[in-house]
């Protein structure tokens, strides 16, 4: 399980996080929505030890890891992904992916073998030694979700991992978060297509201007009037309801 608990957060005199509380079980795919500004991404740097929260806690499995850094995070199985991409260009697709597992072994040799896993599980095996700077955006995003599982997270927070991706792309990226979450990853997915986030997530919580405002099924929150006034608007309608 992983836990937030009354997280605040302030740059100077704006307070960006106003005592965030919500949970996701391993077995769990949770949507984190709502307009820009009201904190999402600010919530996953906390989490994940990019920023330190002014109060409040990150619990994983009742270990308290706020405040810890980065890669200490990342080695107790909490990783994430961001929204602008950005692969070491030069490097082959590979070599790339290869890094994040070094976060789990000193051997390159073994490093390298399982970056070739996640390539293959993400259907990358053709642009191996491409340098990652001459891939598509849809290819870069899935070398974005290669280099987070070759580091083995049991939770993964994704930051719009469907930006900028046509259709079909969009459909391709549901199918293969759905495959990430069948291996046992627990996942919290940041997005801002809609009928993307409602028919993927079990769970969907809605922060606006820095506080959660509703947390429940997708139905739930497509319903209820708050989400709609500060984030849906009006003309939105779940094909649930």
């Amino acid at each position: 399980m992983l836990r937030v608990e009354g997280l605040y957060k302030a740059f100077g005199g704006l307070r960006v996080l106003e005592g965030i509380d919500f949970q996701v079980a391993e077995d769990e795919i949770v949507g984190l929505i709502g307009p820009n500004g009201a904190g999402k991404t600010t919530l996953y740097n906390v989490i994940t030890g990019y920023y330190k929260p002014d109060a409040g806690h990150v619990l994983l499995d009742d270990e308290d890891i706020t405040g810890l850094s980065p890669a200490q995070v990342c080695r107790l199985g909490l990783c994430r992904t961001f929204q602008i991409v950005k692969p070491f260009g030069n490097l082959s697709v590979e070599k790339n992916v290869a890094i994040g597992s070094l976060v789990r072994t000193r051997s390159v040799k073994e490093a390298h073998r399982a970056a070739m896993e996640e390539i293959l599980f993400l259907g990358l095996e053709h642009l191996k030694d491409v340098p990652s700077r001459s891939l598509t955006l849809s290819d870069r995003k899935r070398l974005e979700l290669a280099r987070a599982l070759a580091t083995k997270p049991r939770f993964l927070l994704l930051d719009e991992v469907m930006c900028g991706l046509n259709p079909t792309e969009v459909k391709g990226m549901l199918d293969l978060i759905r495959r990430i979450h069948d291996r046992g990853i627990g996942i919290v997915v940041i997005e801002h297509i809609m009928t993307a986030v409602m028919s993927l997530s079990d769970r969907v919580v809605v922060l606006s201007q820095g506080k959660v405002i509703k947390d429940g099924t997708p139905q739930e929150v497509s319903c209820d009037p708050e989400v709609i006034k500060a984030y849906l608007g009006e003309g939105y309608q779940h094909a649930g309801t």
